[in-house]
């Protein structure tokens, strides 16, 4: 009989099991399992492992009607995979239905909602209650404590000294005191046990400790009071930001206390209950070290928004251990640092939603902070952003940034002029920027309608690079059609995507990061438009950690290549990658001052897609005329019938190298030089929000759309393809398009 067998006294099959010909399907709470085997013996196996029978009891069952080798190997197979686990352990197994993300029932997110929930806990307080004798608590230094305890929302910009967290840390589980018979702790604990693991990840050095991840052990020392220390682990603090739903709250913090309970080894005593009563003792824990802290003038908030899985991760944790609701401890914030937060939050709700696939053979080294959803006041729009980086942190900086760049795409000025074309004065001729063909004006249900000189538009103000001169430009190409009034969005001449918008903390950058994209953009559209594919790029020429990382991807199953997209003005990268089983394809591309940091961006992207989609089911069926937002171009190649349409797209003999002779500019003011002394014309439009910000309010954004004329645009839904000022360009495209034939959809996102 297997030894791990031997340790586990009493089995119960978990999960939903649907039984099929040749096998069962096994629907646990993290994952699905499919088990081939008989299906009459499976069936043996669940009903006789109902929690009550030994493994002795079921083996001797199983093994008088087949082999006892192969219902040893079964029995190992599916206790190994979760399907069966020791009844004491079943309450901790389906309790991590409610871990975050919820897998089933998402948690209320809406902003009116929660207020109202909120309004109605606190109208139970001040309810009349008749007859009741209303009693006062008397005035204690506890109660002082007490009084004055709250969670915060946010932390002054400083360090707390090692002595403070000693502190705290020993509140929450120490030492204290020693008697006759055992040893006392600062909380209770069922049957003396003490079975919760104490980590902390210090964001913050003090004292001798660097910033890094630590576990926190509590020791006697035979006084009367015990002590604490920190012994460092693997890992980076900085990862603690993919630990949280909405991490914001660490942008200034000291430290995250994380409870974890040893589940097997309270098991031993009390069975099922064990979890109930680590929770209990993770409360008494919690609570002490947020009255500890505020004694030590710092602050705490215990997050119910802890992602289970990447805390283990983050620990290097697994099997019987289960992260509890950690705390976050800092400095204690100024009223003014708690108004910036609170309006920050205030401005836009943004929520983080951890996508790592904890399905994925290999460690691939991007962190990505969303997608984070943005809801508007009065659930005025809703939108989505996302961040990539290596740094944790940064991701979620970077998602929050290109959500503050989407809320000002979908917030047009309260007041623009609205006029006929030629009654505007420095107006852009909308048609420099985008603009369609005749065919495809044409073509029955196209969603957009020429330029008319008899119809009044509205315009909002820009700026001309060049010599800073006012201009205006039509809201069609600079906000999205839906945050328009209904009367200006009728008959639209085109509909603004978020291409060559930017975010940074000064315009100038972000009017440099803005440009940056568009000529990835222009770069991708005439590689697709000319169905040319792009020369592959040689992975000799590129850095090591580069090519470790393509191998990786190829290990796991993907096809992956890298591809020199038609540029002249900056090196523009794109990177396919395909997994033919998984229905899956990708393009992802990016420009750069130089090749690396091009490639660098390109694949970054790359990664965090296989992320997001590896393990999951194809996308069920779509036409490509039900293609009309940018995520839908990215599901249309999930699907079965689209995810091969790129193909083409990787299929060049041609190799270049990197070491190109070609010279680039080098930086963002020389790129936009290069554009204005090349006759480019370039507008610059300020679309900086109220209230747009980072590290919670305090370091102000500013967001920017750039047009370059002469570049071309990317477009998204399903032919809507710049035709027309491909025309004027003289930019290459496939003949059949020319025509008014639809452009199959691309993949880029």
């Amino acid at each position: 009989m297997p030894k791990a067998l031997t340790t586990t006294p009493r089995p119960v099959a978990v999960g939903k099991w649907t039984f099929r010909r040749g096998g069962m399907l096994c629907r646990l709470p993290l994952k699905r399992l499919r088990v081939s085997a008989p299906s009459e013996f499976l069936r043996a196996v669940e009903s006789s492992c109902d929690g009550k029978a030994t493994w002795e009891e079921v083996r001797n069952e199983l093994i008088a009607r087949w082999p006892a080798h192969e219902v040893d190997a079964c029995l190992s197979t599916l206790l190994e995979q979760g399907a069966l686990v020791d009844a004491g352990h079943l309450l901790a197994l389906q309790a991590q239905i409610g871990w975050t993300p919820q897998p089933l029932a998402a948690p209320l997110n809406d902003p009116e909602s929660l207020y109202e929930l909120r309004r109605s806990a606190e109208r139970r307080l001040v309810e009349p209650v008749a007859d009741a004798v209303k009693l006062r608590p008397r005035q204690t230094p506890l109660m002082d404590l007490l009084r004055d305890r709250g969670s915060a929302r946010t932390f002054d910009d400083r360090a707390l000294s090692l002595q403070s967290v000693v502190n705290i840390l020993w509140s929450m589980y120490g030492v204290s005191h020693e008697g006759e018979e055992r040893i006392h702790r600062t909380v209770p604990s069922g049957g003396a046990l003490y079975g919760l693991r104490w980590f902390l990840a210090l964001l913050r050095p003090m004292d001798g400790y660097p910033c890094g991840i630590y576990e926190v052990r509590h020791h006697a020392n035979g006084e009367d009071v015990g002590e604490i220390s920190m012994h460092r682990l693997a890992g980076d603090a900085k990862n603690a930001w993919s630990t949280l739903l909405t991490p914001s709250v660490l942008s200034f913090a000291h430290a995250v206390v994380y409870p974890v309970a040893n589940l097997r080894f309270i098991s031993e005593k009390y069975g099922n209950r064990s979890l109930t009563l680590a929770m209990i003792e993770a409360g008494h824990a919690l609570q002490n070290g947020a009255l500890a802290a505020q004694f030590e003038d710092a602050a705490t908030i215990v997050r119910g928004d802890t992602v289970e899985m990447e805390v283990l991760s983050l620990l290097g944790l697994a099997g019987s251990f289960y992260p509890l609701p950690s705390m976050v401890v800092g400095a204690k914030p100024s009223q003014a640092q708690e108004k910036a937060a609170s309006k920050a939050s205030q401005a836009a709700l943004v929520r983080s939603i951890p996508n790592h696939s904890q399905q994925l053979p290999l460690s691939t080294r991007i962190a990505v902070a969303g997608p984070i959803q943005i809801g508007g006041p009065a659930g005025a729009w809703a939108l989505w952003a996302a961040g990539r980086s290596e740094d944790a942190r940064l991701a979620a900086v970077k998602a929050e940034a290109e959500a503050w760049e989407r809320i000002g795409w979908s917030t047009p000025p309260a007041a623009m002029e609205r006029a006929r074309p030629g009654e505007v004065n420095g107006a852009v001729d909308p048609r420099s920027l985008v603009h369609y063909s005749k065919a495809q004006y044409d073509r029955p249900g196209f969603s957009y309608f020429p330029l008319s000189a008899r119809r009044s538009y509205p315009w909002v103000k820009g700026l001309r690079a060049a010599d800073g001169a006012e201009v205006h430009l039509m809201a069609h190409c600079v906000h999205a059609l839906s945050s328009l009034h209904p009367n200006d969005a009728s008959r639209p001449f085109t509909n603004a995507s978020t291409s060559g918008v930017a975010a940074y903390t000064d315009m100038e950058t972000a009017q440099y990061r803005a440009l940056v994209e568009l000529v990835e953009r222009d770069a991708f559209a005439r590689a697709w438009l000319g169905r040319s594919a792009p020369p592959v790029i040689e992975e000799e020429g590129m850095p090591g950690a580069v090519r470790h990382r393509l191998s990786r991807l190829r290990h796991a199953g993907y096809i992956a290549s890298v591809h020199a997209l038609p540029s002249g003005h900056l090196p523009a990268v794109a990177v396919f990658v395909q997994d033919v089983r998984a229905t899956f394809a990708s393009v992802t591309t990016a420009a750069g001052f130089a090749w690396e940091e091009a490639l660098e961006s390109a694949l970054s992207e790359a990664e965090s897609r296989v992320q997001q989609q590896h393990g999951t089911a194809p996308h069920p069926p779509m036409a490509p005329e039900e293609v009309v937002l940018a995520g839908q171009h990215g599901d249309y190649f999930r699907t079965r019938a689209g995810f091969r349409t790129a193909d083409w797209f990787a299929s060049a003999r041609e190799r270049v190298s990197m070491r190109g002779s070609q010279a680039f500019p080098s930086k963002g003011s020389d790129l936009l030089d290069h554009f204005i002394d090349s006759n480019f014309q370039v507008y610059v439009s300020d679309l900086t929000p109220p209230g747009a910000s980072i590290h919670q309010g305090r370091v102000p954004l500013y967001v920017a759309r750039v047009f370059v004329s002469g570049l071309v645009p990317i477009w998204f839904g399903h032919g809507l393809e710049p035709l027309g000022l491909c025309e004027r360009l003289g930019v290459n495209v496939e003949p059949a398009v020319r025509l008014g034939h639809p452009l199959p959809l691309h993949p880029c996102t």
